[in-house]
């Protein structure tokens, strides 16, 4: 598997997710006063990027995996 392509695809889907969480922290503005839902919308940008580490990585590296499969399969 290559490393390399797996960080990368983990860092771009990263910031894409940190994007989105950007985006609905400013869409979903909390309507409570309790000091732990005002400060809930600061966090979605990292929640976002962590999943979207997580998405990245995992969905490119079953992609590899099935790459190596599929030619480990015509070579039979």
């Amino acid at each position: 598997m290559n490393i390399r392509q797996i960080c990368g695809s983990a860092l771009i889907s990263g910031l894409v997710g940190a994007a989105v969480g950007l985006g609905v922290a400013k869409i979903a503005a909390p309507e409570f006063v309790s000091k732990q839902y005002q400060e809930l919308p600061a966090r979605y940008p990292a929640y976002g990027a962590v999943a979207g580490v997580v998405v990245g990585a995992c969905q490119c590296a079953i992609l590899q995996l099935k790459k190596q499969r599929d030619q480990e399969d015509l070579k039979q």
